[in-house]
């Protein structure tokens, strides 16, 4: 059995800068580097048994954030529990106005840019771009022929309406659960009331309609006319990023649009299939790092649905990035059989 990682007092309830750790004695570089201490950002650091909550997000930011600096693009997704951070994003993102200076910084990624208050939200001081304006930026800043900026352009919108859809019932007894603190909470300081570790009370859900009316009154800002088709491809029911990229793999090879978390009643229960084709009776799963865990049920409920005829196709990261033909001409294969 491995010896348990050595976890300062100082260090379990609150993210951190490595270097500072390392400098006042409290871990070494290698202990640093360990499974016991994921890197949120460059230079940012938290014990592993720390819940990943809303305010423990505020604080990992609020440790980059320069005093005139809005965090912006997906930092600001992550900021509200939407975690769309790709390998790349290891550089918090930082929005100043046009006029303003800040010195560089290796851990920052710096932008200029107008940042009305009618746009802004705050947690724990550190500000960034309220729901519509992070779905906005993403959706907008992208090169118009490149099919990699434009699946990831309609990740993040997936990721953003999905995860602003809260149901009213549970919302409801949230409430009931919260109401004393709620109450004492206004404005933006709502959404910080905690639903669940990494999650946080949406302030609305965001309305496609609503959205693209929001984009077509910033006329003249640079990519505005690349939302409406981000908003034509986005599919709300979409619940994981590798799910949305799955989908826009087929869209983009010309496939016909499957239906996205598909219903399928057997003996009295009802699962839903990540990507399908109904009239073929094709089913498509992505199997990401939760799915190891519920394996046994994900077997169990294969195995109940080919008994009614349905063909499965299970895919990984690995396989869409390193083979997507692959990909494609298995399905490809698997629908002109059907």
């Amino acid at each position: 059995m491995a010896p348990r990682p050595h976890v300062p007092d100082e260090l379990r309830d609150r993210p951190f800068r490595g270097t500072e750790a390392v400098k006042r004695g409290l871990l070494t570089k290698r202990q640093l580097h360990g499974s016991a201490w994921p890197r949120l950002f460059r230079d940012i650091y938290v014990w592993r048994g720390l819940p990943l909550t809303g305010i423990v997000r505020a604080q990992a930011v609020e440790l980059l954030t320069p005093p005139t600096g809005v965090v912006t693009g997906r930092c600001a997704a992550w900021l509200m529990g939407v975690d769309i951070l790709r390998r790349e994003d290891s550089r918090l993102e930082v929005t100043i106005g046009r006029e303003q200076h800040l010195r560089p910084d290796p851990a920052l990624r710096i932008r200029r840019a107008l940042i009305p208050d009618e746009d802004l939200e705050t947690i724990q001081g550190v500000l960034f771009t309220n729901l519509p304006r992070t779905a906005f930026d993403l959706c907008r800043r992208r090169r118009p022929r490149s099919r990699y900026e434009l699946t990831e352009a309609v990740v993040a919108l997936d990721a953003l309406v999905h995860w602003s859809r809260v149901d009213a019932d549970a919302l409801d007894a949230l409430a009931q659960r919260q109401g004393p603190y709620l109450r004492t909470l206004d404005g933006p300081a709502r959404s910080l009331l905690l639903a669940a570790p990494g999650a946080l009370i949406r302030p609305g859900a965001l309305d496609l309609d609503e959205f693209q009316a929001y984009a077509l009154s910033h006329r003249g800002w640079r990519g505005v006319r690349l939302v409406p088709e981000v908003v034509g491809l986005c599919e709300p029911a979409a619940e994981s990023p590798m799910e949305s990229r799955l989908r826009m793999l087929l869209a983009l090879n010309g496939f016909p649009k499957p239906e996205v978390q598909f219903p399928v009643r057997v003996d009295g229960a009802t699962y839903r299939i990540d990507l399908a084709y109904p009239d073929e009776m094709l089913a498509i799963e992505y199997d990401g790092a939760s799915h190891r865990d519920r394996w046994p049920e994900d077997l169990r409920r294969q195995n109940q649905l080919e008994d009614l005829g349905w063909q499965f196709r299970r895919y990984t990261s690995d396989t869409y990035y390193n083979t997507p033909n692959q990909i494609l001409t298995q399905i490809g294969r698997a629908l002109r059989r059907s």
